[in-house]
């Protein structure tokens, strides 16, 4: 269920401001969409109501990763914000299922989003490749390039069980 509330509202501010609401009308709220479209999410990490970048950005977690093979990352790795890849030769990386970061992604509703960075620290002409994996599309190029870093934004189009899907989108690259 999706509770969209007026901010400007005489309750004033965010959600967080409401008193007259009692707990247990809240009980099957996974998020609040807010005026002008904002959805935000309880983060029990972070104890509040936050939106998708407050949440994106609040706790990111660096991984050093340099195993000689192609890699499946893993939801922790991903939702952490920002992977640095020294691939050994070209690779192509593969994306958690649908699933997994759904499963992941607290209070993941449908138009939730949020932002991670792969950088190459490669020392010679080495490319990585990044794939969705089950559930997952993609969407602009995909490849990394050695001593650059590239954005991406996932959004969730199904969090329904069994049938989730996301698309994760390039956001264009940068030398490192």
């Amino acid at each position: 269920m999706v509770l969209t509330v007026n901010t400007t509202s005489s309750f004033g501010g965010y959600p967080t401001q409401f008193s007259r609401i009692q707990a247990n009308e809240l009980a099957n709220v996974t998020a609040w969409e807010a005026a002008g479209g904002e959805t935000l999410v309880y983060d029990a990490t972070l104890a509040k109501w936050v939106n998708q970048d407050e949440r994106a950005t609040s706790a990111v977690t660096v991984v050093t990763d340099t195993p000689a093979a192609n890699r499946t990352y893993t939801t922790t790795e991903i939702l952490g914000g920002l992977i640095l890849r020294d691939p050994g030769a070209n690779r192509t990386d593969v994306m958690p299922t649908a699933a997994l970061l759904v499963a992941g992604f607290a209070n993941a509703v449908v138009g939730g989003s949020f932002k991670f960075t792969i950088r190459n620290t490669a020392s010679g002409a080495e490319v990585i490749t990044l794939a969705a994996g089950t559930g997952g599309g993609t969407n602009g190029t995909m490849t990394i390039a050695q001593a650059n870093t590239k954005e991406f934004l996932v959004i969730f189009t199904n969090v329904t069980a069994a049938a989730e899907a996301y698309t994760v989108y390039s956001l264009g690259s940068a030398v490192a």
